[in-house]
């Protein structure tokens, strides 16, 4: 291997940044970018190189990844898709931090920087890796990981960590790791939430349950909602309806067709 290894790329790229006020208060969503300080490479001796696989073993990123596709290499001509990070702009709406150092070879490596970036804070809260363009040459290659809340993905609590020929940036909303987290432990039956709506908003539809888990409503909203999905299907594309309502208060907080006309 050529390359240094992400752990000691992360090292190098914590140093650099500690010598400068712009990341002494941590990742935060301040748009921070990490910039290499020449374009000089440091060639590694062949020890190194030993330490690196060593490193790699330890750790898991030379093995297969969570997607089940192996760690890729950058000599091969479609290295995380061929993609320079000087294709996108800086300041992106979701942007947490962009490194021109950090390069990152597969998921693993992936969730390391965004741990490293956005620290999951333990027990309660984690990443899952729910997506990724692996199988889409013409995208950019991403990976997308949702906040897990003891085992349980959070729909709509997502980040993404964008990875380039040269360099890596991490995007999503790190307030979502201060958000309460309603206890399903009081969610009514799916059949009296569906009725406090009915009773309530005066849709009598027939609408169908479907299944329940933690929902992310917005940037706004502050508590993950423990949800009940339910379906209306007449078989008109435009009347056909997703309906998601809080299972402890009856509250819709989700209501979306199938289609628009």
């Amino acid at each position: 291997m050529k390359n240094k290894s992400l752990s000691i790329r992360l090292v190098a790229v914590l140093s650099a940044a500690m010598l400068g006020a712009g990341l002494a208060a941590g990742c935060g969503n301040g748009n921070t970018v990490v910039q290499e300080s020449d374009n000089t490479q440091t060639k590694t001796t062949d020890e190194d190189e030993a330490e690196v696989v060593t490193d790699n073993d330890s750790t898991g990123s030379d093995s297969s990844t969570a997607s089940g596709t192996n760690r890729q290499e950058e000599n091969d001509p479609n290295f995380n898709h061929g993609h320079s990070i000087s294709e996108t702009s800086p300041g992106r709406p979701n942007e947490i931090q962009r490194s021109y150092e950090v390069v990152v070879h597969d998921s693993n490596e992936a969730l390391e920087y965004l741990e490293h970036c956005v620290s999951s804070k333990g027990s309660e809260f984690t990443y899952e890796l729910t997506d990724t363009s692996d199988d889409d040459p013409g995208a950019y290659m991403w990976y997308r990981f949702n906040l897990s809340y003891y085992g349980e993905v959070i729909d709509g609590a997502e980040f993404t960590v964008l990875a380039f020929t040269d360099g890596t940036i991490v995007e999503g909303w790190p307030p979502a790791l201060s958000n309460t987290v309603e206890d399903k432990a009081n969610a009514q039956d799916p059949d009296d939430i569906l009725q406090l709506y009915i009773n309530s908003s005066g849709d009598n539809r027939k609408y169908v349950y479907q299944n329940s888990g933690y929902l992310s409503t917005g940037k706004s909203d502050t508590v993950f909602r423990y949800v009940y999905t339910y379906r209306y299907d007449c078989g008109d594309v435009l009347e056909n309806i997703t309906l998601k309502l809080d299972a402890i208060t009856g509250e819709m907080v989700g209501c979306q067709p199938d289609a628009i006309s």
